[in-house]
């Protein structure tokens, strides 16, 4: 899992981290993302070897929730059919939206803040095609964007929207959540503000 050979570094290419260079470095990373998280390894049972991660953030007991965070499979198990893989599938098919984005003049676009860039260029792109009038960005900065985006996730996912055609009088930013939870809670509450939203689209990584 440190560089997985055979292709497989294209893994690491929406990541702010990896491939790693040796043993040591890939063991320091851990120790520093594992506080306040949960790493798993994902076993091949039929050959024992480790073929992925699993990385569990912003774990809250008070409130019963949790973020889920990396996902990793190797080239190996990547297209087997491991009751592993199917689990993955449904929890993305729950997560996914099938319906179809409808144009309305009273739609917000909501983006989430992430280190992925293609989250501020499908905003753009869905407001420049007239599916909302408006965007919001919400983040202040995660567990993998704090000190790597600046200033922060809102204000960096805006700077991009601008330089795509988007009007700056048409970008709302919500600057204080940390996570999926705190995103979706913070927007509620900047929404209500607005009485012309009657619909709202949110965008994610």
């Amino acid at each position: 899992m440190i560089r997985i050979k055979g292709g497989g570094e294209s893994l690491w290419t929406y990541f702010l981290y990896g491939p790693f260079a040796d043993l040591a470095s890939f063991i320091e990373w851990l120790q520093k993302g594992s506080i306040g998280n949960i790493i798993f390894s994902i076993v091949d049972l039929n050959t024992n070897t480790i073929q992925g991660m699993a990385r569990f953030d912003n774990i809250d007991p008070v409130h019963g929730t949790i973020e889920i965070g990396t996902v990793m499979y190797a080239p190996a198990i990547q297209k087997t059919r491991s009751q592993d893989l199917i689990d993955a599938e449904i929890l993305w098919n729950y997560h996914c939206r099938k319906d179809r984005i409808k144009k309305n003049k009273n739609s917000l676009i909501i983006g989430l803040g992430s280190y992925d860039d293609r989250v501020a260029a499908y905003c753009s792109e869905l407001y420049l095609k007239g599916y909302g009038q408006k965007i919001l960005f919400t983040g202040k900065f995660g567990n993998w964007t704090k000190g790597a985006i600046t200033p922060l996730e809102a204000q960096h996912f805006a700077k991009l929207a601008i330089q795509l055609g988007v009007s700056s009088s048409d970008i709302l930013l919500e600057k204080k959540a940390t996570n999926i939870g705190e995103n979706i809670i913070f927007s509620r509450l900047l929404i209500q503000k607005k009485a012309y939203v009657t619909r709202a689209n949110y965008l994610s990584n």
